[in-house]
């Protein structure tokens, strides 16, 4: 039997990137098993003047030879979608695809000195360490803090994330249920004043939403969160708390209450949990 090899993909577009991004996406999707993209990243061009790069990076499995993988499959697309290759090493280009990680090694070292590599890596998971630079989590963090690295949202759609496309406006909430909404705003405005932090609040809707599956909510938490500072390790890390070392034993004792009450039918709702939740928040802050 043919052995699977565990690849993380690198893609990399300034002409047509939106296009080409997602062009290149489908067209390695015939071939590999790919089980986790990345959000698409947007960062200046490096040794030029072109324009902007679009980068996202990928988690894959695939039988192909990793030897000649770059040849049978990567150029191969590349040149499809127009690729043209030079001396110049950072003229713009209408794909690059390029293999960061085999098996659990390091074969682009480059992964630890860019931002457009290290940032979207981390962000799909990738769980490594290195002397002298720490966990790549850290490492990204460190690289984006002083790169000019964007996270496109806006381009979700291309990814594939078509639950984030809406239909016609079939009602206007405001005219047809006037009360219902007021209702609504002035339970927000409630919890708002509740005495509960902020930045507690939007991990508490975030990891909500989460569970629920829903990608609008999540998409309009997480931008509220980053808005009020919450760092994008702790946003990543969220769905993993209990084993993440970076979240107090307050946020710890509402998230594990915001999984138990959002999972309600589990009847996971118990004793010990609340008597947390009364340690760290009053009666009126549970509610």
């Amino acid at each position: 039997m043919d052995r699977e090899h565990h690849l993380y993909l690198l893609l990399g577009s300034n002409i047509d990137a939106e296009h080409n991004l997602a062009s290149a996406l489908a067209l390695l999707g015939e071939r590999m098993d790919i089980d986790a993209v990345s959000s698409i990243w947007q960062s200046d061009a490096v040794g030029s003047d072109g324009p902007a790069y679009l980068n996202i990076a990928l988690s894959t499995r695939t039988i192909d030879d990793p030897a000649s993988i770059k040849e049978r499959l990567f150029r191969p697309i590349e040149a499809k979608l127009g690729r043209i290759r030079t001396e110049d090493k950072n003229a713009d280009r209408t794909i690059d695809i390029d293999a960061i990680v085999l098996d659990g090694e390091v074969i682009d070292p480059q992964l630890w000195e860019c931002a457009h590599i290290a940032v979207p890596m981390a962000e799909i998971g990738l769980s490594i360490t290195a002397d002298p630079y720490g966990s790549l989590d850290l490492r990204a963090k460190s690289l984006q803090m002083r790169t000019n690295i964007t996270r496109r949202d806006d381009l979700f759609v291309l990814l594939g994330g078509k639950i984030m496309d809406t239909p016609k406006e079939r009602l206007d909430y405001g005219t047809a249920a006037p009360d219902a909404v007021s209702a609504f705003i002035k339970l927000e405005g409630y919890v708002i004043k509740s005495g509960l932090d902020r930045e507690l609040l939007e991990l508490i809707k975030m990891r909500a939403s989460q569970i629920n599956g829903c990608a609008y909510c999540l998409d309009m938490h997480t931008k509220d969160a980053r808005a009020r500072g919450e760092s994008e390790q702790r946003i990543y890390g969220l769905s993993a708390w209990r084993e993440a070392p970076y979240y107090t034993k307050a946020e710890r004792a509402v998230l594990a209450w915001t999984e138990a009450v959002t999972q309600i039918s589990d009847h996971k709702v118990t004793d010990e949990l609340y008597d947390e939740m009364r340690r760290h928040f009053t009666e009126k802050q549970v509610v």
